[in-house]
């Protein structure tokens, strides 16, 4: 088989996973699993370090879920350090799926993961679930958005020279 012809199947298996974890609310795959999964599915194995080759699959099952009109199923590969898609490779499948790139890869992986959970079946929550980070990236922005409320700096009462709360009323002068 020529390495192309790897691809391919490799991609045929991604999509077939993919799917499966889809089918699974609020779960993800990383991409040290998918490339194991694939190569014991397909029988064709590698020593190529996965990122040489994972995200040229990963094109492929974008542009199979275009062909399929399918909600992009590459939202749901994240790395497993840091729960993140990869920002490049995403973005250039968002851009080849819908036309435009992300401002924020996370957010809209967050958005299309949640459309992949409805579309293949998985069973959600009697509140129609929502759109979640994963948790390692919801941890990360929360601990961003304390960092950055700390760092803001909010104006003082002219009268009293106390620090404003964020109504931006003076509580001391009324």
């Amino acid at each position: 088989m020529t390495s192309a012809q790897i691809r391919d199947a490799w991609a045929q298996a991604s999509h077939g996973v993919l799917r499966n974890v889809a089918g699974n609310y609020r779960s993800y795959i990383t991409y040290t699993d998918l490339s194991e999964a694939v190569q014991i599915e397909t029988g064709h194995t590698t020593k190529q370090c996965f990122q040489n080759w994972i995200g040229d699959v990963l094109h492929l099952v974008a542009q199979e879920c275009r062909r399929l009109d399918e909600p992009l199923l590459t939202s749901l590969c994240v790395l497993k350090t840091t729960e993140e898609v990869s920002p490049d490779g995403y973005s250039k499948a968002v851009q080849m799926m819908y036309g435009d790139i992300p401002q924020d890869p996370e957010d809209h992986a967050r958005l299309e993961r949640f459309k992949c959970y409805q579309f293949f079946g998985a069973e959600m929550p009697a509140s129609g679930g929502s759109p979640a980070f994963t948790p390692k990236v919801e941890a990360r922005r929360k601990r961003d958005r304390v960092k950055n409320a700390a760092l803001e700096v909010r104006p003082v009462c002219p009268t009293c020279n106390l620090r404003l709360p964020r109504i931006g009323e003076c509580g001391n002068c009324g």
